[in-house]
C-alpha cells in the first residue's frame, strides 16, 4: 500500500509450450500454394493455416517456447 487509499499491485505469470519438431508440426509452406490454387476457398483446411500463420517455412530443429508477463496494477479505493 501506497497510501490507505492507494494500492500497488504487480503479478508475474511464466508459460510454457512443449516442444514442436519441424518434420511432425502443423507448419507448411505449401497449404499457402494450395490455398491460393483452390482460389482462396476458405472453407478449406489449407486456407485456413493460412489464416491461423502455419503456412510458413521454418528452418529445420526442435522448437521450445516460454511466455511470460508482468502487470502492475494501481488500485484506488474510495
Amino acid at each position: 500500500r501506497l497510501a490507505p487509499e492507494l494500492a500497488l499491485q504487480a503479478t508475474y505469470g511464466l508459460q510454457y509450450f512443449p516442444s514442436v519438431h519441424v518434420t511432425n508440426s502443423a507448419f507448411d509452406p505449401r497449404d499457402r500454394l494450395l490455398c491460393q490454387t483452390s482460389g482462396y476457398d476458405y472453407s478449406t483446411g489449407e486456407c485456413a493455416a493460412v489464416r491461423n500463420g502455419y503456412a510458413i517455412a521454418t528452418a529445420a530443429g526442435d522448437y521450445d517456447r516460454m511466455q511470460h508477463a508482468i502487470r502492475l496494477a494501481l488500485r484506488y479505493e474510495y
